[in-house]
């Protein structure tokens, strides 16, 4: 396992035309059977927690993230693409997303914040 860099100008993400702050706290590049993978955790808090649709949107940024910066060298393996609520210990990974088990919100909020 290999940590990688996160240059700074990595981290705005453009979703749905809004500029999204994208800082997962750990890259790290693996090898699964001679494939290069890599996958990345971010750990936050807010106070008492978040739901785990709420969750879902960091890993669904983490794994956006990966893709954009890192496909190209990488296999984003999604089940790597973690986020960690410190406050009450649950994780998504982006696995959990693409297999329906956590809903994916992101667009629609930001579609909600853009109406505002």
């Amino acid at each position: 396992m290999c940590f990688l860099k996160q240059p700074k100008a990595y981290s705005i993400l453009t979703i749905n035309g809004f500029p999204i702050e994208a800082k997962p706290c750990f890259i790290y590049s693996f090898s699964i059977n001679g494939s290069e993978e890599i996958g990345g955790i971010w750990f936050v808090a807010q106070l008492n927690g978040f739901k785990k649709s709420e969750l879902g949107m960091f890993a669904d940024i983490n794994y956006r993230y990966l893709v954009k910066h890192f496909s190209n060298n990488f296999y984003v393996n999604p089940k790597y693409c973690i986020a960690v609520d410190l406050f009450n210990g649950q994780d998504v990974n982006y696995k959990e997303i693409e297999n329906g088990e956590i809903p994916t919100l992101i667009e629609s909020t930001i579609e909600d914040i853009k109406s505002i």
